[in-house]
């Protein structure tokens, strides 16, 4: 018998979104068909499937000044101006715009289960790796894989678990339009953003690679695709220039150059 993926007392997200915790299981459905856990949320508790679940991450520490997101509030700017207490998970947070309904406080508190570093917000064309992907399908298939943002949904709207359809610059296990529909990304900075996972090894856009006869080629991303051309011909890689997918298929393994 394969051991259970949760136990009880597990913090865990339920389809993406709402955390809760394990508080029963693993218990088998009426046709023992799929594997079942109880879990506790602020409703109360209820069973589900193994498949809705995925495991809660580990408690941000946040500081006096931070600017954070809150999740139970459409995503709503505030300050932290008190914490944390209550054993580290419970903060006195100030919204930076006054409340849209003049009876609603403007500083109250926070768990830090809700809260988020503010980040820039993520729009179509950022470089970004995926954090979360589809917390039904093919789950965690996607995750620390890059690419490009070609759809941003509103995270209020019908799919707010997967606001995000990134093209991947690793297609593999994607169905069409070589993208997914993922929960969660980060924005690709500096270095991070020279970089392309293939096949599960990472190769850095700024170096050169020696293939297996000892020829040398360059990387370079053209539009949403990572192109490679031998180094002898002296320019850049273009549009007509071969994909990184195809020479290392044809030419490969592609082995960095360090001296």
């Amino acid at each position: 018998m394969s051991k259970p993926k949760f136990k009880v007392g597990d913090k865990v997200r339920v389809f993406g979104t709402e955390e809760g915790v394990v508080t029963y299981g693993p218990v088998r459905s009426a046709f023992n068909t799929y594997e079942l856990f109880v879990v506790k949320q602020d409703a109360g508790e209820r069973a589900f499937k193994v498949s809705d679940l995925e495991s809660a991450p580990e408690t941000l520490v946040f500081t006096v000044g931070d600017t954070v997101t809150l999740t139970t509030r459409s995503g709503a700017v505030a300050t932290v101006e008190y914490g944390p207490f209550d054993d580290r998970d419970v903060y006195v947070v100030r919204l930076v715009d006054e409340p849209a309904d003049p009876d609603d406080v403007r500083t109250f508190t926070a768990m830090a289960s809700v809260m988020r570093p503010a980040l820039r917000e993520i729009k179509v064309g950022d470089r970004v790796r995926v954090i979360r992907d589809d917390p039904r399908t093919k789950t965690g298939e996607f995750v620390g894989r890059t690419g490009t943002v070609r759809t941003v949904r509103d995270v209020d709207g019908t799919r707010r678990s997967l606001p995000y359809r990134v093209k991947l610059d690793d297609p593999s296990g994607t169905w069409d339009d070589d993208s997914w529909w993922v929960t969660e990304v980060e924005l690709l900075d500096g270095p991070a953003a020279d970089t392309v996972t293939h096949n599960g090894i990472t190769y850095d856009l700024s170096a050169c690679y020696r293939d297996r006869d000892g020829d040398m080629w360059r990387l370079k991303r053209v539009g949403d695709v990572v192109r490679a051309r031998e180094t002898a011909a002296g320019a850049a890689p273009t549009e007509s220039s071969s994909s990184l997918a195809n020479v290392v298929t044809t030419w490969g393994p592609l082995t960095r150059v360090t001296d």
